[in-house]
């Protein structure tokens, strides 16, 4: 069952318990209807089990950050009222206008984020603004329709020393992966889960972070690119492993 059909069947049964009967659940939708309204965004649902799996993964010591478009089920909002979990919503991200086509366009910085991204949605979009929210810029690289081209144009400016690093969301990593490793100075990595992700900037430094969008949830995009964020740019450990890669990079 897919993400988006389990999302409307919480809804119905979240509207449904919005009558009598429910009254510490009947502001819930009415705030979820509001914000699909103003902002577009599919409302997404925290059932108890998705609430109980965050606060196992939780730093926040007792806070839960929910996104502008994420709302407690009822079971959730009364398991956080038992175990006394503090609910915080991510505040809005004001739009930003789009710059003048007579206004020059800003140049990224040395040690930016580069980013490419193909077939994005709702999801991926609430990433990109949480992590705007967290300080992290990402210097956009879709600059064609094909993304073989945008990864590669991305993956030659990390080589090159124009970038830190680079980040591509993609539906499927394989591909992204074969095509770069193949590019002389990219170490890419996929992202399979935050501890992967340190493990390789620890091991070999990597450079470029390949995310399987379709098939990770919105917390496991966010957790995944702060951790390869916050450790991109630093030599990696494996010092065995790196000559070795440059000796075959080299023959």
């Amino acid at each position: 069952m897919d993400e988006a059909l389990v999302n409307r069947i919480v809804e119905r049964v979240v509207t449904a318990l919005g009558g009598p009967g429910a009254s510490s659940d009947r502001i819930a939708p009415r705030q979820a209807d509001r914000t699909q309204q103003q902002t577009g965004t599919m409302k997404v649902f925290v059932t108890a089990d998705m609430f109980t799996r965050r606060m196992a993964a939780s730093h926040n010591g007792g806070a839960i950050e929910l996104a502008e478009n994420e709302f407690l089920t009822p079971s959730a909002a009364e398991l956080a009222e038992i175990k006394h979990i503090v609910v915080k919503k991510t505040p809005k991200q004001m739009p930003q206008a789009a710059p003048s086509p007579d206004q020059p366009q800003a140049i990224p910085k040395k040690n930016s984020i580069g980013l490419v991204i193909e077939r994005p949605g709702d999801k991926v979009a609430g990433v990109i603004n949480a992590l705007r929210y967290d300080g992290i810029e990402l210097a956009g690289f879709n600059e064609t329709d094909r993304w073989i081209r945008n990864l590669r144009s991305l993956c030659e400016a990390v080589a090159a020393g124009r970038h830190t690093a680079g980040v591509a969301l993609l539906p499927y990593a394989a591909d992204a992966m074969i095509l770069a490793n193949k590019i002389d100075g990219i170490r890419a990595v996929q992202a399979t889960r935050p501890a992967s992700v340190a493990a390789a900037l620890r091991h070999f430094g990597a450079n470029m972070l390949i995310v399987e969008h379709v098939f990770c949830t919105y917390h496991e995009m966010r957790a995944m690119i702060r951790t390869f964020a916050a450790g991109a740019g630093q030599p990696g450990g494996g010092d065995l492993l790196l000559e070795t890669v440059a000796e075959l990079e080299g023959s």
